[in-house]
């Protein structure tokens, strides 16, 4: 029978430590629980986050198409590429199909310097090219190890020897090239700033001439803010910046909606 006047029984640090263990499990157990929540609904929000760019992305691509003619492919391809590049969003490239999507998709992995990209793009050589391309980029930037990831052992090896020391015009001597090579690493830096991949036909060495056409990509000789494959969509001139004459880049009046070769909306 209890006592309540009896002596007041001795709780021994052995009898509380089962206690104190189940505290501290327990304790251990919510907080690990908590934090395996937080990363959870992290993972969500930035999901969402990414979904929600996507769509706006795709509606911007939408929205800036329409100012196209109809039946326009051309101009289309053109308008959906710039906002699929400028929001790093190969989702918007999904309005496009065919050699379009595929193009489009590859803009926006050089764009992003994101391989991870290039798996969405049909053919299988045009795939490693993508690939290869931007791990070089990287490797050159000072990512040794992405040099290890491309496939082309000649552009490999130009990854790996650029990552030790990038080869200019003004080091090239220096660093003991012949006098042929350094006028092709000029040639080719002449091709990069003046944006003219005809330039990079004159670089004899194999290696140099395909980094250079890869780099300039498919340029823009007349400086009107349209690469070569722009002005055949559009059909205009890349010799002349100004292809109507009427005082306006033929960039400017495709960005602003109006049809380079005369008046009019596009």
């Amino acid at each position: 029978m209890y006592d309540p006047y009896g002596p007041t029984p001795i709780v021994t640090p052995q009898a509380r430590k089962p206690f104190i263990l189940a505290v501290v499990v327990l304790a251990l157990f919510a907080a690990a629980l908590a934090g395996a929540w937080y990363l959870y609904s992290a993972r969500q929000q930035a999901k969402e986050e990414a979904r929600e760019e996507a769509r706006q992305a795709m509606d911007e691509a939408r929205l800036n198409a329409s100012s196209c003619e109809a039946g326009n492919a051309g101009c289309e391809t053109v308008k959906v590429g710039e906002v699929a590049r400028r929001t790093g969003s190969p989702e918007a490239c999904r309005l496009l199909v065919g050699a379009a999507f595929d193009d489009c998709v590859w803009g926006v992995a050089l764009a992003t310097d994101d391989p991870s990209l290039c798996p969405s793009i049909a053919d299988a050589g045009d795939r490693e090219t993508c690939a290869d391309g931007i791990y070089e980029t990287l490797g050159v930037r000072g990512d040794a190890s992405a040099c290890a990831s491309i496939a082309d052992a000649t552009r490999r090896a130009r990854c790996e020897q650029g990552s030790v020391g990038i080869i200019t015009s003004q080091n090239c001597d220096q660093k003991g090239k012949p006098a042929a090579y350094c006028a092709d690493v000029a040639q080719a830096e002449k091709a990069v700033a003046n944006r003219d991949p005809s330039l990079c036909g004159s670089v004899s060495d194999a290696a140099l001439q395909e980094g250079c056409f890869d780099t300039v990509g498919p340029g823009d000789v007349d400086g009107d803010g349209l690469n070569a494959d722009d002005e055949a969509a559009y059909g205009t001139s890349d010799a002349n910046p100004d292809t109507d004459g009427d005082g306006f880049k033929d960039g400017d009046e495709v960005n602003g909606g109006y049809d380079p070769n005369g008046p009019g909306k596009l």
